[in-house]
């Protein structure tokens, strides 16, 4: 079976969080391993409270986080290749790219890509491969050409 979580939905300025793994009594009734309170209890405390996979609240939190490719200069970019040791920095024909060592949140994290001498960032999953990162800046430089 896979695990639940009560969680706190995502706001204008929050992103969603976990509130507690959820354990379903003999009688059906769901409450939270840690807190022991069910989600009207939880719902006192934290306002709204949703009910998710793991999955699902990966997916949400990059949903909230993801941003997307915009174009930066050299400075931003050598900064970043600088300030920590690069992640999964790659480098092929086409150009570049690295992520932040260190995760926004979970799996999230900034991106950096060079093609040429341009420079581009954006905010994704560290999972995304090199070839995906390259794609993503190419069909930004023809949308803005």
């Amino acid at each position: 079976m896979t695990q639940l979580y009560f969680y706190t939905p995502a706001t204008e300025d929050n992103a969603p969080r976990a509130i507690d793994p959820i354990l379903t009594r003999a009688d059906g009734t769901r409450i939270g391993v840690y807190s022991g309170k069910t989600q009207e209890e939880l719902a006192q405390e934290y306002g709204e409270i949703g009910v998710e996979t793991y999955e699902g609240l990966e997916r949400l939190m990059l949903d909230f986080f993801r941003r997307p490719v915009q174009e930066i200069d050299i400075e931003v970019f050598g900064d970043a290749l600088d300030v920590l040791p690069p992640e999964d920095w790659q480098h092929d024909a086409i150009g570049e790219s690295f992520k932040m060592s260190e995760h926004l949140s979970g799996q999230i994290t900034h991106i950096y890509a060079r093609i040429g001498k341009r420079y581009f960032a954006f905010t994704d999953s560290a999972y995304l491969p090199h070839a995906e990162i390259m794609a993503r800046v190419i069909n930004f430089m023809e949308k803005n050409k």
